[in-house]
């Protein structure tokens, strides 16, 4: 026999992991490019050395510093999801 609606809930609520800190708020991934010397003219390509991505937005932003001293965080974002496109939680 199936579990009831309630049942199941509750089995995925004891599936939760802890954290020690959870942001909510905007995500955003900035690129950063380096060395920039020059900007192409229109639609000319220019090669550099290095591209990092950093997280940014009010959460993910602010949950950087407390895991990079070891807090264990989340981070819950606000942005729309394509139909079908899965929410995940990373720590």
């Amino acid at each position: 026999m199936k579990p009831g609606r309630g049942e199941a809930a509750r089995d995925r609520a004891t599936e939760i992991p802890d954290f020690d800190a959870v942001f909510v708020g905007s995500t955003i991934l900035d690129v950063v490019g380096r060395p920039a010397t020059k900007i192409p003219e229109g639609g000319g390509v220019a090669f550099i050395d290095e591209i990092r991505l950093d997280p940014a937005g009010a959460a993910s932003g602010a949950a950087m510093k407390p895991a990079k001293l070891g807090v264990s965080t989340a981070v819950v974002d606000d942005l729309p999801r394509p139909s079908g496109f899965r929410k995940s939680v990373a720590n």
